[in-house]
Order: C-alpha cells, then sequence, then structure tokens
C-alpha cells in the first residue's frame, strides 16, 4: 500500500506544479512499471516546460526584433519621401534611385509584417529563414547604396570594396542579411 500511497501523493504533487517527486522503489513488478512511468511523465513535463519557456523567450526576442527592425525602413523611407517631397533633387536620375529605394524600403516593410504574421503562426524562428545562394558583394555593395544618400547629407564617407577574387557565393537569407547589416549602417549613421 505504501507505494501506492507515494503514487497518489505524487500525482497530486504533479497537479499542483511540483514536478520534483520521488518514488521508493518497489519489488512488485506492477507497482515499478507505473512508477518508471510517472518518473518518466515528470521528465517528459519538465523537459515540455523547459522548451516552452525557451520558445517564449525566443518569441520575445523576436517581436522585439521586429518592432526595431521596422523603425530603420520606415526612417529611411521617410527621408527619401521628404526630399522628394520638398524638391531637393532636379536630377531625373536621383528622383528615380530615390523612388527605387523607397519602394525597396516598402517591399521590406511588407516582409517584415509578413514576418510578423507568420511567426504568430509557427512554432520555431527556423522556419522562417530563407536560405538561397547569394552574391555577397552584390549585396553588401547594394546595401552601401541604399545608406549613401543618408551618410553623405551626414558628411559620411561610407564606401564598401569588394574582393578582386571571385564572387564569394554564401547560403544565406537575403533579406534577413540585408536587414541585420542595414540596422548596423543606421545605427552606425545615426
Amino acid at each position: 500500500m505504501k507505494p501506492l500511497e507515494a503514487m497518489s501523493m505524487a500525482a497530486r504533487q504533479i497537479a499542483d506544479g511540483n514536478l520534483d517527486f520521488h518514488l521508493p522503489p518497489s519489488t512488485v513488478l506492477e507497482v515499478a512499471n507505473v512508477r518508471e512511468a510517472f518518473h518518466a511523465m515528470g521528465n517528459g513535463l519538465r523537459q515540455s516546460l523547459i522548451r516552452q519557456s525557451e520558445l517564449e523567450e525566443e518569441r520575445r526576442f523576436y517581436i522585439s526584433s521586429i518592432a526595431h527592425d521596422l523603425r530603420t525602413p520606415l526612417f529611411t523611407l521617410r527621408g527619401f519621401l521628404l526630399r522628394l517631397e520638398n524638391g531637393l533633387t532636379s536630377n531625373p536620375d536621383r528622383t528615380s534611385r530615390y523612388a527605387s529605394i523607397c519602394r525597396q524600403k516598402a517591399d521590406q516593410l511588407a516582409r517584415l509584417v509578413n514576418d510578423l504574421f507568420s511567426y504568430s503562426q509557427i512554432s520555431s524562428l527556423d522556419q522562417l529563414l530563407r536560405p538561397e545562394p547569394l552574391h555577397a558583394a552584390d549585396l553588401f555593395t547594394e546595401i552601401v547604396t541604399e545608406y549613401q544618400p543618408s551618410a553623405s547629407e551626414k558628411a559620411i564617407q561610407l564606401q564598401y570594396v569588394p574582393p578582386d577574387r571571385e564572387q564569394c557565393t554564401v547560403l544565406g537569407d537575403a533579406f534577413m542579411l540585408r536587414r541585420e547589416i542595414g540596422n548596423l549602417i543606421d545605427n552606425a549613421l545615426r
């Protein structure tokens, strides 16, 4: 009866959220099997709670990152739209480039909003990544070109010198890389 009483007490502890229980060993095979099942259940619940806590921390981090990342393209978009609105450029090529950057930033904002929506429906950040082969030099050149006007306005020289050798191809998510490198440049410019 003592092993059964201990199991009954352990079940109440589990119901109260206490997973630190210990059941005494038993020589009766059926009782020993139930004891092992209780310990397996306790370990499974413990692991599940740890994983849930990790996922919640990952969600909080990702949502705060998205909030931060929304500011960067908005800031850039506002700046270029203000330049266009105030007629600060009469050069058609520059106007076209500014409009192109505005479109890119609007696309970036749309992707961020889509990622936020998608993330609310998934269980892991890894499911958001879209890795593909990319030419790192081309990506870095595009990023520097986007931030060049902002840097020039602040009398900051922003420069990227691509390597002389062949293109460096990497496997990565171009949007996420652009977002992170853009955040670093944007923070440095501020």
